[in-house]
């Protein structure tokens, strides 16, 4: 007997599987606005990456994508660092209520939601 696959595990090409992703961040961040945490407010949770771990400056991590994680490290919402200056970090994300960790990702995105590039692992 064969059966065939559904359609929607077919595979996808790549610009496919980009707009889908892209979909996705626009429906978290569509209605955002500029949030503003302090470290004393947050806990920072960086990647244990070897490119991670080599950049010190602020302005190369702006534009990462975030996860807003409660005391459980539970997801509440997802953001985009916009900057990290003097212990604040700029994000812009939709409301969320209980943040008390703010956890960096790999892709870099605009605050609408357009994939710019990803950060070496």
């Amino acid at each position: 007997m064969i059966v065939e696959p559904a359609n929607e595990v077919l595979s996808r090409s790549k610009s496919d599987r980009r707009k889908i992703r892209v979909n996705g961040y626009r429906k978290f961040l569509d209605g955002g606005s500029l949030k503003t945490f302090t470290l004393r407010e947050v806990q920072l949770s960086i990647p244990k990456s070897p490119s991670f771990l080599g950049k010190s400056k602020g302005s190369e991590l702006s534009n990462l994508i975030i996860g807003l994680l409660d005391e459980n490290r539970y997801l509440v919402q997802i953001g985009v660092l916009l900057a990290f200056e003097l212990g604040t970090l700029r994000v812009y994300c939709k409301p969320a209520e209980g943040v008390h960790t703010i956890e960096l990702g790999y892709v870099k995105l605009s605050p609408n939601g357009n994939e710019l590039g990803f950060v070496e692992r």
